[in-house]
């Protein structure tokens, strides 16, 4: 089959597009810049380009991951382009086709309040809203789409600056960290278990998955607070962790309980452990 990568240069884009090779699919990604090489088409900002690419291609799978966030107000046009713009292209191209599009989603979408939607900012709010236009094209075309939302993602070799990974360094550097007060819960799932979920949602609609859209969450099977996963990482390194609790605030709106409105993945299941993980990058 051919596989059609959007963020196919970022970090969980770079994991899928190995995957997928793996499995014996043909990757093409979708750019913003020209490559040395690989196989790609660059998108300019206009719907002539993506026409182009979809045409060339013909892809049975569009793995929509690229996204763009900011705190900056001035930094919506990026925004608007890469969470609606680009992606509503893709859906309008693949219009005539029956192929599979998975978009990636939040879970900050769903916020820290009761009501179902409750996005936190412009990146999510924005995530929201590419929902509302995928829900026609899965209604009035023949296209078959999945969303599917992820929760905290780490792995190995990610340059992203998550929390785990700093703190994974302050305990191998013997650095004091500074955190919030650190009662928040985190769910975590490790990189390649996210690629294979991806996967796993595609499969369920090239294999007699219903042409309405659905909606999947990837949550791993633990929840932590931060200060829990802080003592873990102590106890795995057998050391006093150098953590200053209420260094820095919470944020504005902060998700003190992750929220799981939809199903998992179907046949899909967590195979890499946290705390494996965490004890194979210590320094022990």
């Amino acid at each position: 089959m051919k596989v059609l990568i959007t963020g196919i240069t970022g970090y969980i884009g770079r994991r899928l597009a190995a995957y997928s090779k793996a499995l014996g699919h043909e990757v093409i990604g979708l750019v913003r810049d020209n490559l040395e090489d690989g196989d790609y088409f660059v998108y300019d900002g206009t719907y002539a380009s993506i026409k182009h690419a979809v045409t060339s291609s013909r892809p049975d799978i569009v793995f929509h991951l690229a996204a763009a966030y900011s705190r900056v107000e001035e930094d919506i046009e990026p925004i608007v382009d890469a969470n609606l713009k680009l992606p509503i292209y893709l859906a309008q191209a693949l219009n005539n086709s029956s192929a599979v599009f998975i978009a990636v989603g939040s879970f900050w979408q769903f916020g820290c309040a009761n009501e179902q939607y409750s996005p936190l900012d412009t990146y999510s709010a924005s995530k929201e809203a590419l929902e509302k236009m995928l829900e026609f094209y899965s209604s009035n075309t023949a296209l078959k789409i999945r969303v599917v939302y992820l929760y905290g993602t780490y792995g190995d070799g990610d340059g992203r600056g998550k929390f785990l990974d700093s703190l994974i360094t302050s305990v191998n550097n013997n650095e004091v960290l500074g955190v919030s007060p650190g009662f928040q819960i985190l769910n975590l799932v490790h990189a390649d278990d996210v690629v294979r979920a991806l996967f796993l949602a595609a499969d369920e609609a090239l294999n007699g998955g219903s042409g309405a859209i659905k909606r999947f969450c990837v949550n791993g099977d633990e929840e932590l607070t931060l200060r829990e996963l802080v003592d873990l990482c102590g106890s795995l390194a057998n050391k006093r962790m150098n953590v200053t609790f209420g260094a820095i605030p919470y944020r504005e709106k902060e998700i003190m309980q992750p929220r799981y409105p939809f199903p998992r993945v179907p046949n899909w299941s967590q195979q890499v452990a946290l705390h494996e993980y965490v004890l194979q990058r210590l320094k022990v």
